[in-house]
């Protein structure tokens, strides 16, 4: 029994301690210290164990004393019962099962659990117990221990044959489910109260079974008889006398050491953040803990975004105007659930315009038109808004200093429901990470070591981990490679067929492999569609107006060169130009449509042939004379050399055409494209899907996303965010106290005890005009650190990420407190007490709360002024400008009493102003100052000075005062303008 090692000549066994008998089955009693020689347990009774000894087998000690049988003679003292839990040699563990379902199935019976291991060969034993009587035992292998958490990997199991839960009357019995089912791996984990769980993943599935529990629950005490020496956090006593002199240079120096150690970390790109992730609970083996962990994740959670609502994006006569420019007209189309559309065209041609008004997008113009999700409409300000993920081309919403799974979680900890717990987002997000090919980046840096495709995979991570049931992405391959670009395009549609998920993206020539991939295609040209259907179907459809694809040219090329070189020739010809322009107009008041119609054009006439002839493809791809710049492309030229080739042309139309720019060829060759188009079976098609779509308004259910991030999430995990931002790039936190170290060192030397005399009140006011010159300034860092995250809270709120109060307090508590609250802290405690200033009462205080106020109202101004001005040189200069401005009427440069009539108010909107005044009657007010000069002794109250000065003596709690309501000001001023100013707009 207890997998003993017995002999097999004799049958003795090797019983594990607690245990004896012929063949270890039964409990002993005593103490450990008896060894072999421990009584056996009387039958049906419980065990009476030696003094200091307890627990059901007496294998727990109490006391130091009930150790000392251990120790070699005469050192008894030296004994310990460490009770800690952490294993240093051979410990046991006793425990109380805890599950309140299983306490209730048990009617009153005491469930227990014995567990003891030896770490040198990595073995633990584990025994449950019903009313001190054992039900089953298990031999653990392969065992590892770090701390309180014991791991291993090996279980086996087996019952006692008639007892409880193993074949006793009125009871099941698992004797052979725990021979086949228990193998492990298995996990005791407590924490410093010694509260413990039991992990296995067969034994989970049986208490979440029968009981409902995640696992096994227990409240144990631990007990291991050591020698003081070997007790945790034992340390060997040091000598004693080291001379202060000699303490002094050692902390000097370690603290040289650990600062070349942090600067050398922050200047190095290449570290690895495996061991930072962990300490912050984010690294992927933290947040796993084991596969068992992820299962009971999904068991214990109700995860809504396991599948994907299916929602079909339609849009019917979308429009775009900005002033009057037609940037979109009369754009319809259909993407049915789990299908995916490829927006194509030439640049310029709408469709990065298009996808943000499919996207719900606040535009600067005027839109019109239809955008519906299975019939229901939306719009920027509707909660069915929630269902769409957006991906920008630009990937400057990274932030350098988070790690590839920390950007995700955050998007995931923000935007899923609030009802998910951690756990299942934390799973969620590797998920997704696994399923764009990422998972092996997760503890890599964004702003280093990542490629454009793996950047670009990571923004589409942050939307797809929220499980959008409508995914847009603007050029997701710019500016990659060819592999990369189509292994993004190739995860796009994996995601859309295995998720039902539909995907809308723009792309701007595709190579050939791309495009085989495509599920529908659009072609816009100048804002409007020249088709819109089923990839495979839009070859035919071009061959049957004329343009077929040659079969060695790419048919996305040739499709959008074709639409490109006939909107050039549109643009470059002033009388078309104007011609459609007259027609847009027209169509408008009449309220039909602008375009040419291409059946008012007879198929036999000449200038129909010429059209077809000169939108012929054969020279759009191939005619090397054809292939000349479109911007320098004169129409009736080349309307000439097409009919010197083309004897189908007739001639009597060169010179018209020659002759003035008004004809229908060069302008009408876009439109008739586009009227070719409207009258195909193609867009009856397509407008028969939208004209479904919207007569299922109100019958179509589409949910909203559910209720995301409390505004405490939304407020801490920002603020982890910015923490992790300022240690993993501390070198502007390192210069701004580096600085204050060092202008007070400076400041201590240069005006070490300063006298009471003319020239010391000369040296206090211009330390302190000094003192603030060096905040204020230093307070233009603001500007260039709210310019690097401008755009990612512009995106991030857009996106929906959380509200801007959140963002605002975070930024205001985690980014502007240690940069603006911690150096003038830092230098006062130096400069005070070197200078020797005036330390009666509460003067001390004052000094630092007014420069703490000042520092903190200047760079709340500042931050006011980086989030008004975009441009941050710009943004700089004003602010430099706002410092010599409030520097000039401080009330050092120019007297107060004696400004020109109508100026006075300017001293009253400077913060210099008060702050120079608070900290100049503090110092100064009480102050006597002696003068001896040419035999003169002359006694001047320093308050007699300050009102030559201009300045009030008892202005410096109003002063105080000011500066907390402007500080108050321009946090509110700050917060209006991020919540008005700061808007996406695109």
């Amino acid at each position: 029994m207890h997998f003993s090692d017995c002999n097999e000549f004799n049958g003795l066994c090797k019983c594990p301690p607690g245990f004896g008998g012929a063949n270890c089955s039964e409990p002993v009693c005593g103490s450990l210290p008896r060894g072999a020689n421990r009584p056996l347990r009387p039958l049906n009774s419980s065990c009476s164990c030696d003094d200091g000894w307890g627990g059901i087998n007496c294998n727990m000690c109490s006391s130091n004393n009930s150790c000392s049988a251990f120790m070699p003679a005469g050192n008894a003292a030296d004994a310990r019962c460490y009770t800690g839990g952490e294993i240093v040699d051979q410990n046991f563990h006793m425990c109380s099962v805890t599950n309140k379902k299983i306490k209730e199935t048990l009617k009153g019976r005491d469930a227990e659990v014995t567990f003891g291991c030896l770490k040198a060969n990595g073995t633990c034993d584990l025994q449950l117990w019903v009313d001190e009587v054992e039900s089953f035992f298990c031999k653990f292998s392969e065992c590892d221990f770090l701390g309180l958490d014991y791991e291993c990997n090996k279980i086996e199991c087996e019952c006692q044959p008639g007892q409880l839960l193993c074949g006793a009357q009125d009871s099941i019995d698992i004797s052979i489910w725990l021979q086949k089912s228990v193998h492990g791996p298995g996990s005791l984990k407590c924490d410093e109260d010694m509260k413990c769980t039991f992990n296995e993943p067969a034994m989970n599935k049986l208490i979440q079974y029968v009981f409902g529990d995640e696992s096994i629950e227990l409240e144990c005490t631990s007990s291991e008889c050591l020698h003081y020496s070997q007790v945790p956090g034992y340390k060997v006593p040091q000598n004693e006398g080291s001379s202060t002199a000699y303490l002094i240079a050692s902390f000097i120096a370690a603290a040289a050491i650990v600062t070349l150690a942090v600067a050398s970390r922050s200047l190095n790109p290449s570290i690895k953040l495996d061991e930072d992730s962990a300490a912050a609970g984010l690294g992927t083996n933290s947040v796993l803990g084991s596969d068992q962990a992820l299962e009971n994740a999904d068991l214990l959670t109700d995860n809504p975004v396991n599948s994907v609502q299916p929602v079909g994006l339609y849009f019917n006569n979308v429009s775009y105007h900005v002033g009057a420019k037609d940037i979109l007209y009369n754009v319809t189309g259909a993407v049915p659930a789990g299908h995916v559309l490829a927006i194509m065209g030439g640049s310029g041609a709408g469709k990065s315009t298009l996808l943000d008004i499919l996207a719900a997008k606040h535009k600067q113009g005027e839109v019109q038109g239809e955008v519906l999700l299975n019939g229901t409409p939306i719009s920027s300000d509707s909660p069915l808004r929630s269902l769409i993920g957006f991906v920008d081309q630009s990937d400057d919403t990274l932030v350098p200093t988070q790690t590839v799974y920390e950007h995700v979680l955050f998007s995931a900890l923000l935007r899923l429901p609030v009802s998910m717990s951690t756990t299942a987002k934390q799973r969620r997000v590797l998920d997704t990470l696994q399923e764009l090919g990422i998972n092996h980046l997760s503890n890599r840096l964004v702003g280093h070591g990542l490629s454009g495709g793996e950047r670009r995979r990571v923004c589409i991570a942050c939307e797809l981990v929220t499980s959008p049931s409508v995914l847009l992405l603007d050029e997701p391959t710019s500016g990659l490679d060819a592999f990369n670009a189509f292994s993004v395009v190739e995860t796009l549609i994996n995601l859309s067929k295995n998720a039902n998920r539909t995907i809308i993206f723009t792309i701007h020539q595709p190579r050939s492999n791309i495009v085989s991939l495509f599920d529908r295609i659009m072609l816009l040209a100048r804002g409007r569609v020249a088709f819109t259907g089923p990839c495979n179907s839009a070859p035919d459809f071009f061959a049957s107006i004329g343009f077929e694809c040659p079969s060695n040219y790419n048919f996305a090329d040739y499709i959008v060169d074709m639409s490109m070189k006939l909107t050039q020739a549109d643009v470059n010809t002033e009388g078309a130009v104007n011609q459609a322009s007259n027609a847009n107009q027209a169509g408008r008041s009449a309220g039909g449509n602008d375009l040419y119609q291409f059946g008012n054009i007879s198929s036999g006439s000449a200038i129909l042939q010429s059209a077809e002839e000169i939108l012929s493809d054969d020279e759009l791809c191939t005619d090397p004379e054809l292939h000349t710049d479109p911007l320098n492309t004169d129409p009736a030229r080349e309307w000439s050399d097409y009919a010197s080739h083309h004897p189908r042309i007739p001639k009597t139309s060169t010179p018209a055409i020659a002759s003035s720019h008004a004809t229908f060829v060069p302008s009408s060759g876009l439109d008739m494209l586009i009227s070719s188009f409207r009258q195909s079976m193609y867009f009856a098609n397509v407008q028969e899907e939208v004209d479904n779509a919207t007569k299922l308004v109100g019958a179509s259910q589409v949910n909203p996303a559910a209720k995301k991030a409390t505004f405490t999430t939304q407020f801490y995990e920002i603020s982890l965010r910015m923490f992790r931002n300022l240690y993993r790039d501390p070198m502007l936190l390192f210069t701004h106290y580096g600085i204050a170290v060092g202008i007070g060192t400076i400041c201590g030397y240069l005006y070490f005890r300063v006298s009471n005399d003319i020239s010391g009140f000369q040296n206090r006011l211009g330390l302190f005009f000094f003192l603030l010159a060096v905040f204020g300034f230093s307070s233009l860092t603001t500007i260039t650190l709210f310019g690097k995250e401008r755009l990612v809270f512009v995106r991030e709120r857009a996106n929906g990420y959380y509200s801007p109060l959140a963002y605002y307090l975070a930024k205001v508590f985690l980014d502007i407190v240690p940069l603006r609250l911690g150096p003038p802290l830092v230098l006062s405690f130096i400069v005070y007490p070197l200078v020797s200033l005036n330390m009666e009462g509460w003067a001390p205080a004052i000094f630092i709360i007014v420069l703490l106020l000042f520092n903190f109202s200047v760079a709340m101004l500042m931050l006011c002024i980086g989030m008004l001005v975009e441009d941050l040189a710009v943004a700089s200069l004003i602010g430099c400008m706002i410092n010599l401005f409030g520097i000039l009427f401080a009330g050092l440069f120019l007297n107060q009493e004696s400004m020109p009539t109508g100026s006075n108010w300017a001293k009253y909107v400077s913060i210099y102003h008060y702050a120079y005044e608070a900290l100049s009657v503090n110092e100064v007010k009480d102050l006597m100052l002696f003068e001896d000069k040419f035999g003169l002794k002359i006694e001047v109250p320093g308050s007699a000075i300050l009102s030559a000065f201009g300045f009030n003596n008892r202005a410096t709690t109003r002063d105080i005062l000011c500066l907390v309501g402007i500080a108050l000001l321009n946090i509110v001023v700050g917060f209006i303008v991020l919540y008005k100013g700061l808007v996406e707009r695109r």
